[in-house]
């Protein structure tokens, strides 16, 4: 009597076991499927917004290219002129 009862109880805890094993298999699923999506979202709004980050560094790069030019005159010409300024001064 005592061995059957623990038969029926070893046999509705395995049971009890394998639905518990698939109610983990099927949330573990859920949140493979969903942690896919989101990696995707998130990979789809960082190349949206490194293309856009690239396409204003193309449009900003000739202002900074000119300015850098202009300092670059303006540098060269007040070394220049203070090159200068003593020879004229002394002439």
């Amino acid at each position: 009597m005592l061995q059957v009862c623990l038969s029926r109880c070893c046999i509705r805890f395995k049971r009890v076991l394998q639905v518990f094993y698939l109610d983990v298999a099927y949330v573990c699923n859920a949140f493979q499927v969903f942690f896919l999506v989101l990696l995707q979202v998130f990979q789809t709004h960082v190349s949206s917004v490194s293309t856009i980050f690239f396409c204003m560094l193309q449009v900003l790069h000739p202002d900074v290219s000119k300015v850098d030019r202009v300092l670059h005159m303006v540098c060269r010409g007040k070394r220049e002129g203070r090159e200068r300024a003593p020879r004229r001064r002394t002439a």
